[in-house]
């Protein structure tokens, strides 16, 4: 026998509301986007985004909110990205030296 998840049609409903939402992009209030931040971040599984992203409806709303807010480096990131590639900068002049 098979166990059913009993958040199913509460996830199934979270991301039709996500879906409505991502069809009004880019006219949303700030709070809205916050929100589907969170889903994209916190909540959404992987098969969630996959539904998403093949929402025909959405598809361009989708792929412009995804780049905007979604694919992009936080400064932290960007901070770290630095900071790694210098080092890598700064071993591989000292094994070039060295040898």
């Amino acid at each position: 026998m098979r166990h059913r998840d009993p958040n199913l049609s509460e996830n199934i409903q979270r991301r039709r509301e996500v879906e409505q939402t991502l069809s009004q992009y880019p006219n949303l209030e700030p709070e809205k986007i916050r929100d589907v931040i969170h889903w994209f971040k916190r909540e959404a599984s992987a098969m969630d985004v996959a539904m998403v992203a093949n929402n025909l409806d959405n598809r361009d709303s989708y792929r412009e909110f995804r780049r905007t807010h979604i694919d992009k480096l936080t400064p932290v990131e960007i901070i770290v990205a630095t900071v790694l590639m210098m080092i890598l900068i700064v071993l591989l002049a000292a094994g070039a030296a060295a040898a």
